[in-house]
């Protein structure tokens, strides 16, 4: 009932699964990279220095402490990293705009 409400307004009202099958098959390029990049591998990386931090700090006898630590410096690798991959996905980016344009020469 509430889908007939909103779809009855709509434009393309009797086009939805035609316009949705075209969404579908575009030919655009892949995200699942740049998502595994953006949201995957920086939780990682926290998560593994953390455990890495954990084992190899042993001058701290306070757990709380030595808890403490670990997380700084898991937190600071991994906004190392969102930098370094932020750094880097903007430069293959102005890469491929060069070669777009050298193509279009």
């Amino acid at each position: 009932m509430e889908l007939d409400k909103n779809c009855s307004d709509c434009p393309s009202e009797h086009d939805c699964k035609s316009l949705y099958d075209s969404i579908g098959h575009s030919t655009g390029p892949s995200v699942v990279k740049s998502v595994i990049i953006v949201f995957l591998l920086p939780i990682l990386f926290f998560i593994g220095s953390l455990v890495v931090c954990d084992k190899y700090i042993t001058g701290i006898e306070s757990a709380k402490a030595k808890t403490a630590l670990s997380a700084l410096i898991s937190i600071l690798v991994s906004i190392l990293y969102v930098f370094l991959a932020r750094f880097l996905v903007r430069r293959k980016l102005s890469r491929q705009e060069k070669q777009c344009q050298n193509q279009e020469i």
